[in-house]
């Protein structure tokens, strides 16, 4: 092997976010432009007071990404691109280029921009965002693939089918809450009272599968005998150990704070909503070898802090309602 990191080794991130340092510092010395990468998932914010305005700038970042990529043996696959188009208004002239006036091009294909209404959403580290960056579109997705994972762990507790763990209580939290708490950090900020409420109704049905009451016990008494905290507790520890891995990252040991902070696996850019941006995802991929393990599952994310670290209105006085 000439060049890339053995796939499914630990330090792979970490080397990987060393050789592409100097592509982040080409693409942020741009004005309006910022940029920040997870192992080799690579996330560019445009800014514009127009769609026109972000999409030439868009399209010139885009071509030093490729030029960049030739000259240090990377390449860019095309398929993988993605790009969202987010303004403060609802609805806007440039919400949709119906004549194709303003494409977004990389290596020679266009990449699809979401919009405002649109029926695709697009994904940055496998959660899902809505035009309105509400991520209740990521809250519902996650709630329905843990009740998949809910059927299937009823099947394991009546032992109609699937493995016999030693220990029944950690094997539910391990498999069913780890899906449903992937992100949440971000999307209990952000995210409507009716999602958090959807949210805390799954994670209930976990705890009565872990502590094995009957499907009416309420929920509060259902975490009580499962030993589980609630939701917005778990959440809101999630979202403290960002700071904390933030502040560690100082003291790393380099230089540049910026590589301390893809070093601690933690992307921590704020960026302000301004006029009008557009988002643009590009996944870069290794020539030979890809170091595409660990797909951020067990890693906090970084975001503007945003209100919300509270539990639902639920209108019931019990813990659901702990400020």
């Amino acid at each position: 092997m000439l060049r890339g990191v053995p796939q499914g080794s630990v330090l792979g991130p970490y080397l990987f976010s060393l050789y592409a340092h100097t592509l982040l510092n080409l693409l942020n010395s741009f004005a309006g432009v910022t940029a920040d990468t997870y192992a080799y998932d690579l996330s560019i914010i445009v800014e514009g007071q127009s769609r026109e305005d972000a999409i030439t700038t868009a399209n010139m970042v885009l071509e030093k990404l490729r030029a960049w990529s030739r000259g240090n043996g990377l390449a860019i696959n095309p398929s993988k691109c993605e790009a969202a188009w987010f303004t403060l208004s609802t609805h806007t002239e440039s919400d949709h280029d119906r004549e194709g006036k303003w494409p977004l091009e990389v290596a020679g294909c266009k990449i699809p921009v979401m919009t405002m209404g649109a029926s695709r959403t697009t994904s940055l580290l496998g959660m899902d965002l809505d035009p309105r960056l509400t991520l209740n579109v990521a809250a519902a997705k996650q709630c329905v693939a843990t009740s998949q994972r809910i059927t299937q762990l009823c099947c394991i507790a009546h032992k109609e089918a699937g493995p016999s763990p030693h220990d029944p209580s950690t094997f539910v939290i391990g498999y069913g809450a780890s899906k449903l708490r992937y992100g949440s950090e971000l999307i209990w900020a952000a995210a409507t009272d009716s999602a958090k409420n959807e949210m805390q109704k799954t994670h209930a049905t976990l705890a009565r599968i872990v502590s094995g009451v009957p499907r009416k016990v309420d929920p509060e008494s259902a975490l009580l005998e499962a030993n589980m905290p609630p939701l917005h507790v778990l959440c809101l520890r999630a979202r403290l150990s960002i700071f904390e891995n933030i502040r560690a990252a100082r003291w790393t040991g380099c230089g540049d704070l910026r590589l301390s902070h893809r070093l601690a696996q933690v992307s921590a850019s704020c960026h302000y909503l301004g006029m009008s941006y557009t988002r643009f995802w590009t996944h870069t991929q290794r020539t030979m070898a890809s170091p595409r393990t660990h797909h951020a599952k067990n890693v906090s994310f970084g975001a503007p802090f945003l209100p919300g670290l509270r539990p639902p209105l639920t209108r019931s006085p019990s813990a659901w309602n702990f400020r």
